[in-house]
């Protein structure tokens, strides 16, 4: 005999799971015979599935067009434009006028920009050009 002790739980998804293979295993004519026999109205049922499955399609639209319309806003934030094709030692100069001009008010890693990736100062140069900071010139505001 073995010393575990039964978790209810367990037995009863374990109950649930059995149940479902059943079903899944057994063709749709018996199926449909059951339900017949029950006295089950088959169109009603056909009806709910199918309202179901319309809502979960309508559903699944409202959720993409949000992510949609979140990616419209993020595109109409001010694209880096010319700045992002200035060559990389401009856009380090950029980096030290503005850290120069605000010292004190940039973290580490704009502090550090000898050791930021080609992304990091394109990103860091978009959020000084959305923030009113510099120009898409390139130029101190």
């Amino acid at each position: 005999m073995t010393n575990k002790k039964h978790d209810p739980r367990e037995e009863l998804l374990r109950l649930a799971d059995s149940l479902v293979e059943d079903i899944l295993n057994t063709d749709d004519e018996t199926i449909l015979a059951e339900a017949i026999e029950d006295n089950v109205n088959i169109d009603k049922v056909v009806e709910r599935n199918f309202q179901l499955i319309e809502n979960a399609i309508v559903q699944g639209g409202k959720e993409r067009m949000a992510i949609a319309k979140k990616g419209v806003q993020r595109s109409k934030l001010k694209p880096l434009g010319k700045i992002k094709l200035f060559p990389t030692e401009r856009k380090h100069e950029i980096i030290r006028q503005v850290s120069r001009q605000r010292s004190g008010q940039f973290t580490m890693a704009a502090r550090k920009e000898d050791e930021l990736t080609e992304g990091d100062i394109d990103s860091m140069l978009e959020v000084m050009l959305e923030l009113g900071i510099i120009t898409d010139e390139g130029e101190l505001s």
